[in-house]
């Protein structure tokens, strides 16, 4: 596989794609990168708020780079905001309606504007984003906002 063909793979199989970058720097974002340094070396590394990280893998050959941060990648549990809500009985009811489907859900609650002012996510996990999808339809997160 193909340096230029891996992203839209990984995308594919669940991933998501706010969490690696293939051919770019990390940006202000945090997520595993996978470029080609200067001296034609391919590398596989951490981006932190934009902050490369010394490379955890470098290597001349770009098949064995794509693979080893295709494994890399693909290791990962993968979450999808498919919720974005103000109140605690929204997020359940979508909860409940995603996990009736048999979907891999993950809930958490965020002081979004301060301890007073909570914020309650639901996640998806993986594949499960296709599911999520179809059912909630677009635009995703759904929210009571």
């Amino acid at each position: 596989m193909k340096a230029e063909e891996v992203f839209d793979y990984l995308v594919d199989q669940g991933c998501n794609p706010a969490s690696f970058r293939v051919g770019t720097r990390g940006g202000s974002s945090d997520v595993f990168c996978l470029n080609k340094g200067g001296a034609g070396e391919w590398y596989v590394c951490y981006s932190e708020r934009g902050i490369e990280s010394d490379a955890e893998f470098c290597t001349d050959k770009e098949d064995k780079a794509v693979e080893y941060f295709r494994k890399k990648i693909l290791s990962q549990k993968h979450l999808h905001c498919v919720g974005f809500f103000s109140k605690e009985p929204n997020a359940s009811e979508l909860q409940n309606r995603l996990e009736a489907r048999g979907l891999e859900v993950e809930t958490d609650k965020i002081p979004f504007g301060g301890p007073d002012d909570p914020r309650y996510r639901v996640f998806v996990v993986g594949t499960a984003i296709f599911a999520a999808k179809e059912l909630l339809g677009d635009p995703l997160p759904k929210t009571d906002l």
